[in-house]
């Protein structure tokens, strides 16, 4: 049976990051995998390195980042990314927030890919849960993400915001900080967390 994936997408404003996470089904042994995805304006890059003090080049050259023409992120090409991806990887479904940049790029991907693109709020309430999950994950050691510099940097720079209901969510602890990753892939932990909530269809009956 070909693996099942789940995304995340946190898309920034027209000069920010753009994230896509990838989050597989658990193993017989319950490790997650995790790929990330990062899109940044090619024309920003310099100074955005400069002023978030870390090295974009680097990681472009290395292919843990990505860049599209201009000085504003191009969704033409993250949509066309997504478009490829799709045909070549079992992907469920990818959240992503409304309320932000992606609701645009993202009902012209279902008008191609029907139901695979659902809007998912970022308040705290939808958060908790599965940044809780994620968090469970992490201390028992089940994800594996290669060591991808960009989302480990995305994870130091996040801290959890509690509310009296103990609710939590990830949050920036510097407003120069990113970690539009970190926030995605909780996302994709929503979507997974939806999906093997949901109730299977019995096949036994069509046994021979």
């Amino acid at each position: 049976m070909t693996k099942k994936w789940f995304g995340g997408y946190d898309g920034g404003r027209t000069h920010d990051f753009s994230s896509w996470v990838l989050l597989s089904e658990p193993d017989g042994e319950g490790f997650h995998d995790v790929i990330p995805f990062y899109w940044i304006p090619a024309d920003t890059l310099e100074i955005r390195e400069k002023e978030d003090r870390t090295t974009y080049r680097d990681w472009k050259a290395n292919n843990f980042l990505f860049t599209t023409p201009g000085n504003a992120i191009s969704t033409t090409h993250i949509k066309s990314f997504m478009h490829s991806t799709h045909e070549k990887v079992n992907i469920h479904k990818t959240f992503y927030d409304p309320a932000l940049f992606a609701g645009e790029m993202m009902s012209s991907l279902s008008e191609v890919f029907p139901e695979k693109f659902v809007p998912y709020s970022q308040g705290i309430m939808n958060m908790s849960a599965p940044t809780k999950i994620l968090e469970g994950i992490i201390l028992k050691g089940k994800l594996r993400h290669g060591g991808h510099p960009v989302l480990r940097w995305n994870c130091r720079n996040s801290v959890l915001k509690i509310d009296s209901n103990e609710n939590i969510k990830i949050m920036k602890d510097n407003p120069k900080q990113r970690v539009d990753g970190m926030v995605a892939l909780v996302m994709a932990f929503a979507c997974w967390n939806e999906y093997q909530k949901a109730p299977k269809m019995d096949l036994t009956f069509m046994q021979l």
